[in-house]
């Protein structure tokens, strides 16, 4: 500490207080201060979440999907979900006026289910028959009979 020995007792005070000054600063701005700002914010996250929570209440019947209410499907609607899901479709084959016959070769078996599950969820369409047969590296060759309510 030769940086102190060389000053005089006057200087050492002030060096001293500065130093004190900082360190209290530097207490307050970095421990104190966020900790008792903590709190307002905390109160102001859980207003806004009680208002998110109070919209979604109210407007929760709305947002509701009734069955009655699912989209017509079409074979074009087939074609046009499968090629959005990253899906090939091998082969489609009417089965007179209420059913589809779709085939998928070495499509990915995760992409295959989560495709039937939207198709069932959006449309007025369920799968009534499935031939799944697995195939190396996760991928599925499938035959799947598709019924279109009315």
């Amino acid at each position: 500490m030769k940086f102190l020995a060389d000053r005089s007792p006057r200087e050492r005070l002030l060096i001293l207080i500065m130093l004190v000054l900082l360190g209290t600063f530097l207490i307050w701005q970095f421990l104190v201060s966020p900790v008792l700002g903590m709190r307002a914010v905390a109160e102001s996250d859980r207003q806004a979440a009680i208002r998110d929570y109070e919209i979604v209440a109210q407007n929760l019947s709305a947002m509701e999907v009734d069955g009655s209410e699912k989209a017509a499907f079409t074979r074009n609607i087939l074609i046009q979900e499968a090629r959005a899901a990253g899906i090939r479709i091998s082969r489609v084959q009417p089965q007179g006026e209420d059913a589809i016959k779709v085939w998928f070769e070495d499509a990915p078996a995760l992409q295959v289910f989560t495709f039937l599950d939207d198709l069932s969820g959006r449309f007025d369409v369920s799968v009534t028959n499935a031939q799944i047969n697995r195939r190396d590296g996760g991928t599925v060759g499938a035959q799947f009979t598709l019924l279109v309510s009315e």
